[in-house]
C-alpha cells in the first residue's frame, strides 16, 4: 500500500539524515549541516503529503463487492488490504 510506503520512507530518511545529525551534530561544517537538514526537510515534507494523499484516497475508495467505504468502519480506519465490510481481500 502506498500509505505504508511513504510512512517507512519517512522513518527511513529520520534514520539515516537525522543520525548524522544528531552524532555529529556541532563538528559538522556547517554547509553540510544545513544540506542535510534542507535535505531531511524536504524529504519528510514530501513523505507526509504523500501519506496524507494516499490516506484520503484509500478513505473515499469503494469496495467494488459492497459498495462502501472500503477502508472506513465504525471501529477502526486504519488501512488494510482487506474491506472492513464483506472481507474482500484486494492486497
Amino acid at each position: 500500500m502506498r500509505w505504508w510506503r511513504f510512512f517507512l520512507a519517512a522513518v527511513a530518511l529520520i534514520a539515516m539524515l537525522g543520525g548524522p545529525l544528531s552524532a555529529f551534530g556541532p563538528r559538522l561544517n556547517p554547509l553540510v549541516r544545513s544540506l542535510l537538514v534542507i535535505t531531511l526537510f524536504i524529504g519528510f515534507l514530501t513523505c507526509w503529503v504523500g501519506s496524507f494523499v494516499a490516506w484520503f484516497a484509500l478513505l473515499l475508495f469503494r469496495c467494488p463487492r459492497c459498495g462502501e467505504r472500503f477502508a472506513l468502519a465504525w471501529y477502526s480506519s486504519w488501512p488494510t488490504a482487506a474491506c472492513k465490510h464483506c472481507g474482500q481481500y484486494l492486497g
